[in-house]
């Protein structure tokens, strides 16, 4: 349960805020109108986030040519954060705002398919991945990446004196080689967790519940 609260505080607490969208919408044929709203605001959403990361994703490829970033360490880990973080949301909110956009028909077997996702059809609830989880990964990832900013930007101003100069290759020595690693490796781990995510997204969507949504 504990494990289950953390990582629903990692997603901002986003499972929640679909979830409730949702208990406003009935599962009738003739409530179309009200669905069609919801996703429509779901969609615009998405849409203005997905913009967002990539000016953003385009900003941190800028500040990366600069001298005292690009031969910082911290700052150049917290852009690499960033960018990997962007670059997940915005994939995340393409995915979702085009499988979406084709509301005008079939509502009400996207309910369907959205109380499925829950595991309600199957008489089981899978915590960790579920339809109002999945949800979640745009906005989710996005922060992320917009938070990582937000230090990198705050971390910049502060280390602006320090020593960024250019390297030394004939003198690097291991243990500048040490620290490298710690930044790639934690890096390399969120892209991994990040392309976990999308297999699970694309499985999800390629499921034969997601096909009768689609038709």
């Amino acid at each position: 349960m504990v494990i289950h609260r953390l990582y629903i505080i990692m997603l901002f607490g986003l499972p929640f805020r679909y979830r409730k969208d949702m208990r406003h919408v009935q599962i009738l044929p003739g409530n179309t109108e009200k669905t069609y709203q919801t996703y429509q605001r779901w969609i615009a959403e998405w849409n203005q986030m997905g913009t967002t990361a990539g000016i953003l994703f385009t900003l941190l490829f800028t500040i990366l040519q600069l001298p005292g970033a690009s031969y910082d360490l911290v700052v150049r880990t917290l852009v690499q954060f960033s960018m990997v973080c962007l670059f997940f949301g915005a994939v995340f909110a393409s995915l979702f705002a085009i499988a979406f956009g084709r509301v005008a028909c079939g509502e009400h077997e996207r309910l369907e398919w959205m109380h499925r996702g829950c595991g309600r059809s199957r008489g089981t609830r899978n915590r960790f991945w579920n339809t109002w989880i999945a949800l979640s990964m745009p906005l989710a990832w996005i922060i992320w990446g917009v938070f990582y900013f937000a230090i990198l930007v705050l971390v910049f101003l502060w280390r602006s004196d320090a020593d960024t100069s250019e390297p030394n290759v004939a003198t690097t020595t291991s243990p500048s080689l040490v620290k490298e690693i710690g930044p790639q490796v934690i890096t390399s781990s969120i892209f991994a967790l990040g392309t976990v995510y999308l297999a699970l997204t694309v499985a999800t969507m390629l499921d034969d519940e997601w096909h009768v949504v689609s038709e």
